[in-house]
């Protein structure tokens, strides 16, 4: 999926689905006018991305990839590199490379988040509201940046939040130059996880709670 254009979900826009797999597929040079510069998913129960790449990808206000109201979004061998979200107006932007909103389980395996820039919070990945847990193990955010918060990943209303053999090197945003969490419920873990030379203008380099 190459340069398409849409008002949402630069090239592929999705609703109301109960299975979807994604595999071996690149999304490059996609734009929208609002969310998901390459992909809009709502209401999807259970979603599989599996050795995609998502790159040079520009969307508005919500990710290059965006998925809200989803039960089960599973990421595994993936790279999401160089993609840009902007704000509509004087709003803000949410996930440079991927957000997920409002999903129940949130899975990310051996993925790759590179050179991606949000206008607001989370340069790599914004994740907003999970109800049961968001689980990343083995991952790689490098040189993502965002203005605000998280310039590598920025986290919000989770239940539960675990990071594993994971690395987070040269992101920069505001406030959390690798990540940032706001309102962790019930339990965080970040374990063999490596932090290095991420940078935040006002508070937390590495990371800020």
């Amino acid at each position: 999926f190459i340069s398409n254009k849409a008002r949402r979900g630069g090239s592929i826009s999705l609703e109301n689905v109960i299975y979807l797999s994604i595999r071996n597929s690149i999304f490059s040079r996609n734009s929208a006018g609002g969310a998901g510069g390459a992909i809009y998913k709502v209401h999807i129960n259970h979603t599989v991305m599996s050795n995609v790449s998502i790159m040079y990808n520009n969307g508005v206000a919500w990710g290059s990839l965006f998925a809200v109201q989803c039960n089960l979004v599973i990421l595994v061998t993936c790279h999401i590199s160089n993609n840009k979200v902007t704000p509509y107006n004087w709003g803000t932007a949410y996930g440079g490379g991927i957000c997920v909103s409002k999903a129940k389980l949130l899975l990310i395996y051996n993925t790759v988040f590179v050179g991606n820039n949000a206008k607001g919070y989370g340069g790599g990945l914004a994740v907003l509201t999970v109800a049961k847990a968001l689980k990343i193990k083995n991952a790689f955010f490098l040189n993502n940046s965002a203005v605000k918060y998280g310039g590598g990943c920025f986290f919000r209303k989770l239940k539960i939040c675990l990071i594993m053999n994971s690395s987070f090197r040269n992101n920069f945003a505001n406030y959390g130059g690798g990540l940032q969490l706001v309102r962790i419920t019930e339990l965080s873990i970040i374990y063999n996880t490596v932090f290095m030379a991420n940078d935040a203008k006002s508070s937390g380099g590495g990371l800020a709670i």
